[in-house]
């Protein structure tokens, strides 16, 4: 196996040549359909409140403890970039309990977000399990 850093999906391919098989993986491409591309894009377009205005997206869930960010960071800078850029965000998070021991998600902390910044250009966006 090469020593340079692989995908996966190239690391496994090398199992292959447990089975005297040449591991050749097909390039990485990767594109969305192009009427689903404007379907999201027709969509967002009715739901934004400024037309001129960049989006950011922000994700509020982390699966690791000590990689989540509390709601009032979130908040703080949701606000600054508002003030200063005057960007508008679509805020995603993994929908759920946040005591649910299996899949816990983030209901009640988007929940806190969207009420702290109810009057900026915040578009709740829950991601799908």
């Amino acid at each position: 196996m090469p020593a340079t850093i692989l995908h996966e999906v190239e690391r496994t391919s090398y199992l292959l040549t447990a089975l005297t098989l040449e591991p050749k993986p097909p390039a990485l491409t990767l594109c969305s359909q192009p009427e689903l591309q404007n379907q999201f894009k027709q969509n967002l377009i009715q739901t934004l409140w400024y037309q001129d205005r960049p989006i950011i997206g922000l994700h509020i869930s982390a699966r690791k403890v000590d990689q989540r960010w509390p709601a009032e960071y979130f908040i703080e800078l949701i606000q600054l970039l508002s003030q200063q850029y005057s960007y508008q965000f679509m805020l995603f998070w993994s929908p759920g309990d946040e005591n649910n021991k299996h899949h816990p998600g983030d209901d009640q902390k988007a929940q806190q977000i969207m009420q702290a910044v109810a009057n900026l250009p915040v578009f709740p966006c829950p991601t799908q399990n």
